[in-house]
């Protein structure tokens, strides 16, 4: 049987675009580890990109750098083979 990494790095290494998410009202754990999970995908040669539904609170808006996250409108969730919560 697999273990959890193992099934995360067979997931990760799919073909196609991955979605990252992070939950409603984001705080700074969620959004701690939206970009870092990101980071590794990008560093690793997967296209990734990020999310959030609901605005960043002011105190968290340093967390991410500029361009980390992307409005994905519902009509083009098709794009990703895969989503990460």
């Amino acid at each position: 049987m697999a273990s959890p990494i193992e099934c995360f790095v067979e997931a990760a290494k799919a073909p196609g675009k991955a979605l990252v998410c992070a939950h409603e009202k984001p705080d700074g754990d969620a959004l701690g580890s939206l970009g870092g999970l990101l980071c590794l995908l990008r560093e690793n040669g997967i296209e990734a990109d990020g999310v959030v539904a609901d605005e960043i609170p002011e105190v968290y808006a340093s967390f991410l750098p500029d361009g980390l996250l992307k409005a994905v409108a519902p009509a083009d969730l098709k794009a990703y083979s895969r989503v990460f919560l």
